[in-house]
């Protein structure tokens, strides 16, 4: 075992952003020591954002501020199911065509059928072009939700938004044009409460069902854990500076 914690260790060193967090400190020495007080508290201050953003704890935390509190139900009472597009991987081989839904908006269509299994009720595919192809992503998640066995007769394509503020517009819009007063919200853990602040903005209460969480309540971290690693601190952080922005200065978001 101490072998596999060293060769993480060593592996999450060489490669960036612990490489990077590691020459940081490197130089910041060296500007120490050569008197040259201004560039080494920079590059010192540097490295101490980068070691904070990319190590796995503070990420657990950054995630564990968006999904705290979350709930989800195993048989939520809705009257349809409204699942948020999360990206595709355009030209992406596939086995029927040439692109496929992310590996987070893939997770929410897997959500949507589950609760489409047990509750029967129609679904709302949402997302519109976001490149200059004739793919949507609305669309894409229909061909995959037909291919998993949904009646087509169940399916509404929502094709305009580009964003999540437009998702819950154009999305209330279409609640009030079948007149369904339950909808059941599915999208990633994380990404739910600027979502449900969102669906707000346009006087829609959702019930939500989140997937993927990604905040694990560890009770020990290894030592690597420690070390700056691959993950990404990105996401999370859009998701906080959105949930700000929708609070403080709701004109601009």
């Amino acid at each position: 075992m101490i072998w596999i914690n060293l060769y993480k260790i060593i592996t999450q060193l060489i490669l960036p952003p612990g490489l990077i967090v590691l020459l940081l400190l490197l130089s910041s020495y060296y500007f120490y020591r050569k008197n040259l007080k201004t560039p080494a508290i920079v590059n010192l201050f540097f490295a101490m954002v980068l070691y904070l953003l990319f190590i796995e704890p503070f990420q657990d935390f950054l995630y564990r501020q968006l999904e705290d509190g979350l709930v989800l139900q195993a048989n939520p009472k809705g009257d349809v199911i409204v699942v948020l597009g999360g990206g595709i991987y355009e030209n992406s081989p596939d086995l029927n065509g040439n692109s496929v839904p992310s590996d987070e908006a893939l997770a929410r269509i897997v959500m949507a059928f589950r609760l489409y299994k047990t509750l029967n009720i129609p679904i709302i595919t949402t997302g519109g072009k976001l490149t200059d192809t004739d793919i949507t992503e609305a669309g894409l998640a229909k061909k995959f939700l037909l291919e998993m066995g949904v009646s087509e007769n169940k399916i509404i394509e929502e094709t305009e938004s580009r964003t999540t503020a437009e998702n819950a517009k154009y999305v209330a819009a279409i609640l009030k044009k079948y007149n369904y007063k339950k909808p059941i919200l599915v999208t990633t853990a994380y990404h739910m409460k600027r979502a449900v602040l969102n669906f707000r903005r346009f006087g829609v209460d959702v019930i939500t069902s989140p997937c993927s969480f990604r905040a694990i309540n560890k009770q020990h971290y290894k030592l690597f854990n420690y070390v700056p690693g691959p993950a990404n601190p990105f996401p999370p952080l859009k998701e906080l500076l959105g949930i700000a922005c929708l609070k403080w200065f709701p004109f601009i978001c």
